[in-house]
């Protein structure tokens, strides 16, 4: 996946809500998720396009997003 750390603070988050059993818990881990594909992402994409340019969009067409692939 293009940002493991993100993706494993959604999972701890959604892990800890679930653990506990706390509904809050879980809505707060998902708002998050949503904010930071929604807010912070793009941002951070655009910037590494203009940092690295075409080998950033080559590893953007190469390595999924949120999806993890063993090989």
């Amino acid at each position: 996946v293009r940002n493991p750390m993100a993706l494993a603070g959604i999972l701890q988050g959604l892990c800890t809500g679930w653990f506990l059993g706390s509904y809050a818990v879980l809505a707060y881990a998902l708002l998050g998720a949503v904010a930071w594909h929604v807010l912070v992402r793009p941002t951070e994409e655009r910037e590494l396009t203009e940092r690295f340019g075409d080998k950033y969009t080559q590893y953007k067409s190469k390595v999924p997003l949120w999806i993890v692939r063993p090989f």
